[in-house]
């Protein structure tokens, strides 16, 4: 009776674990292949998103649509789009980031958060619902927390950009 006890409470506490670890990364596909039909004669319709990807020193960089687009015909032209597109979102592709200014590392606090957190918990704790899978990042936070915030919130398909005129950065899950 005893084994099975502690049998029971072995199996519980590894479920319980192993429900707080985060899963792989899985970019929406169907946004990817949007990005990768598009005619590359018209300027982007994503022109306004924040897209993040890994550097080779484990930094962050910030990434608009016209950047990933020079970064694929200097690093990756060898590769269909699509397939760069989807490993450079799902964090399987790392860059060199030398000379680019938008870069940032991982703020350890926000990690944390992330990794103890289920994703609506962190989405609601970091953000201000404002709609159905719409949010603005709060504002009472350091800029590189902000930053992180936006990175986790990336990999997990949510798409950013700032309000200019508000100031604040808009957020909408896909």
């Amino acid at each position: 009776m005893r084994k099975l006890i502690k049998v029971l409470i072995i199996t519980i506490l590894i479920s319980n674990l192993s429900c707080n670890q985060k899963q792989k990364i899985h970019f929406n596909q169907n946004f990817i292949n949007s990005i990768s039909e598009e005619d590359k004669n018209y300027p982007s319709r994503f022109f306004n998103l924040i897209f993040f990807c890994k550097c080779q020193n484990e930094e962050i960089l910030f990434l608009n649509i016209d950047d990933i687009k020079e970064i694929y015909l200097k690093e990756f032209k060898d590769m269909e789009y699509k397939t760069f597109l989807t490993k450079l979102f799902n964090q399987r592709i790392k860059i060199h980031c030398a000379g680019q200014k938008t870069r940032f590392k991982i703020n350890e606090i926000v990690k944390n958060n992330y990794l103890k957190l289920r994703t609506e918990d962190f989405v609601s704790f970091y953000c201000e619902k404002k709609r159905d899978n719409l949010f603005w990042l709060k504002t009472n936070f350091p800029e590189d927390q902000k930053n992180t915030v936006l990175y986790f919130l990336f990999i997990n398909n949510y798409l950013a950009n700032v309000d200019d005129y508000k100031g604040v950065a808009v957020i909408k899950k896909l």
